[in-house]
């Protein structure tokens, strides 16, 4: 019946009758994001945080080399939503 859960929530929203933005929200919250936290839900292997301190240079330092300059790739494009978008790759 779904492929995707971004195509499951709207059809539960239409098979409920809710037709607001408010009555959607209260929706999402009450019931269908604990239903999905409920069944995708992994308790983590580990204690502890995944989350480590960058170690390298700012941010700035990043950001400074100058301007970026971009190339189309021949032969390289991919639709979207019906028009022809090109990939580029960075040049520098």
């Amino acid at each position: 019946m779904f492929g995707t859960h971004q195509e499951r929530f709207p059809k539960e929203r239409a098979a409920r009758g809710i037709d607001t933005i408010s009555s959607a929200n209260h929706y999402f919250a009450a019931r269908f994001r604990p239903a999905f936290n409920a069944e995708f839900a992994v308790p983590p292997a580990e204690a502890g945080t995944a989350f480590v301190p960058f170690i390298g240079p700012g941010l700035a330092e990043y950001l400074s080399d100058g301007p970026v300059h971009r190339r189309p790739v021949r032969g390289r494009r991919v639709g979207a939503g019906g028009l022809n978008v090109m990939n580029a790759i960075l040049c520098g």
